[in-house]
C-alpha cells in the first residue's frame, strides 16, 4: 500500500522548473527528485495550461455569405475576418 506525500509549493515550483526551464524530461526529473512520474507530469501539464493565452470569445460574431451561395465562407469578430476552414 502506498502513502500519499505532501509537497510544499516551493518544491512543486522548482520541480516544474526543472522540466520547463532546464529542459529535463519529466521522467528524469521525477527520478532525480524521488517522486512519482505521474505526480510531476500532472504539475507540468497544469503549468503549461496556465501559461497558454486564452482564446478570446466573440460575442459579436457575424457570418458572411458570398453572392449566390448558401454556405458561409468566413466570419467576422470585432471587425476581424476569420476564414472558415471546413466546408
Amino acid at each position: 500500500m502506498s502513502t500519499m506525500r505532501a509537497y510544499t509549493r516551493e518544491f512543486r515550483e522548482s520541480a516544474v522548473g526543472l522540466v520547463l526551464s532546464e529542459g529535463l524530461s519529466i521522467r528524469k526529473a521525477a527520478d532525480d527528485l524521488g517522486m512519482p512520474y505521474h505526480t510531476l507530469h500532472g504539475w507540468v501539464r497544469a503549468a503549461r495550461r496556465s501559461r497558454r493565452k486564452p482564446v478570446p470569445r466573440c460575442s459579436t460574431m457575424t457570418s458572411t455569405l458570398p453572392a449566390g451561395t448558401s454556405s458561409r465562407t468566413s466570419e467576422t469578430c470585432h471587425g476581424e475576418v476569420i476564414p472558415r476552414i471546413w466546408a
